[in-house]
């Protein structure tokens, strides 16, 4: 079964908050996502304001921001809560 875009998205952000800030390759390595696919969410997540992408030494780095850690934790709270009903 394939995962769902904001799978992916929690799943990008979920890594950025586990390794810090990093590079697309590491990013790609950890999160599981093709270059392509990787390049195109980030995007969207740098749009949003749930990353920051810095140039250093004209790389691009990128790390998850208080707004994006906040979603995290929204999500973490919406999954436990699931799983209570589920158990009922």
């Amino acid at each position: 079964m394939s995962q769902s875009k904001l799978e992916i998205y929690v799943g990008i952000l979920k890594t950025l908050a586990q390794i810090g800030p990093s590079r697309l390759t590491d990013i790609e390595y950890k999160a599981k996502v093709d270059a392509f696919t990787l390049k195109e969410i980030l995007e969207f997540l740098v749009g949003q304001n749930f990353v920051k992408k810095r140039m250093i030494k004209k790389q691009p780095i990128f790390a998850v921001t208080n707004r994006g850690m906040n979603v995290l934790k929204f999500f973490r709270v919406l999954v436990q809560e699931i799983s209570d009903v589920e158990e009922i």
